[in-house]
């Protein structure tokens, strides 16, 4: 029978989480499935670990890239293949539930929806940060307040961008494979979009979809904190963690592009969309530099300038650990945080 339902798996060196990944998969109870793994050019034995615990089934197929691409890329791999009228995502590390494939094609067949949002919880890997872990499942504990089937084009791009509750994650979306295709179509090939690219996607599916439903009570991931670059960080960054985080400026100038050039969308959802993902990389990508060893800061803050310009630079000087605020700066502050606390306004895991 053809497949309900295609699973995409982006993959980068992740050999410990293979046996666990495929168990997962093997235990949907929808057998109406392809699952497409895409290996990213691993340097470790990921590759062939999957090939060993996939060998069995003939649901499985696995695709290697000729070079390290990032996520988005091996994602936009999968889904040109995937032959499924639905596509799901996830990564390596994390799991599904047991009936969450079966969900999607029900809920997307009974309501006709382009993409549906459902619910992720949050389990601590051994060793992560207990404090970062309660942090990240109150984020996902966040629900958007159009719970149920939403329609129209306007209405759709406004359920992300002009509001919280809805992850900007990949993983907790199932979408009509064609309409990914179409949103994947103005991207490129996502090559060297390293961070942030599941804003991207996020932002660019809501502004095409007409159609979204939303349902998350209905917890459908599991996200394994901890296991991969989050829950384990330490105070100080590589230059090459450095440099990745960067990337999200590259991400951020793509969707700049992409947005420039699309029809049908207005001013003011347009620019709040920039704004939105420009909030993200001021919170989380421009203080990375400030964790860099002090013999790196210097260069850091050049990279900046050379992706962003002097304002990029003037920005991350603004986010100096120590840096003394003035009183409009630090009453705005305030206000902010006050603001996120009322709205449940989390970080992004």
């Amino acid at each position: 029978m053809e497949p309900q339902v295609s699973v995409v798996v982006p993959v980068y060196n992740g050999a410990p989480f293979a046996a666990r990944c495929v168990a997962c998969l093997k235990a949907q109870t929808l057998r109406d499935i392809e699952f497409i793994i895409v290996d990213d050019a691993s340097t470790d034995s990921t590759a062939e670990a999957i090939e060993r615990e996939i060998a069995d089934d003939a649901r499985f197929k696995l695709l290697r890239q000729d070079a390290k691409r990032g996520p988005l890329s091996a994602r936009m791999r999968g889904v040109a293949e995937a032959s499924a009228p639905v596509t799901m995502f996830m990564d390596l590390d994390d799991e599904l539930v047991p009936d969450a494939c079966r969900t999607v094609a029900e809920e997307i067949g009974r309501t006709g929806a382009q993409v549906f949002c459902y619910g992720m919880d949050a389990v601590g890997e051994e060793g992560c940060d207990a404090k970062a872990l309660e942090k990240c499942r109150a984020y996902l504990a966040r629900r958007s307040p159009f719970q149920g089937v939403n329609e129209g084009a306007d209405k759709c791009a406004n359920l992300f961008i002009g509001n919280v509750g809805i992850p900007a994650s990949a993983c907790d979306k199932a979408v009509r494979t064609d309409l990914l295709r179409r949103v994947y179509s103005t991207i490129g090939n996502g090559d060297g979009l390293l961070c942030a690219q599941d804003f991207l996607q996020t932002t660019l599916l809501f502004l095409t979809a007409e159609s979204v439903f939303i349902d998350q009570p209905r917890i459908l991931y599991t996200y394994h904190y901890g296991a991969g670059m989050m829950g384990r960080r330490t105070g100080e960054v590589t230059w090459e963690q450095f440099m990745r985080r960067m990337t999200a400026i590259d991400t951020y100038h793509a969707l700049c592009r992409i947005l420039d050039g699309m029809e049908g969308v207005g001013d003011v959802l347009r620019e709040t969309a920039k704004s939105k993902f420009l909030g993200n990389i001021r919170a989380k990508a421009l203080p990375e530099v400030w964790k860099l060893p002090p013999d790196l800061i210097a260069d850091g803050l050049e990279v900046i300038s050379r992706k962003w310009g002097p304002e990029g630079r003037a920005l991350a000087e603004k986010r100096r650990p120590g840096r003394k605020l003035g009183l409009f700066a630090r009453v705005r502050r305030k206000i902010a945080g006050l603001i996120r606390r009322v709205s449940g306004k989390g970080e992004h895991r």
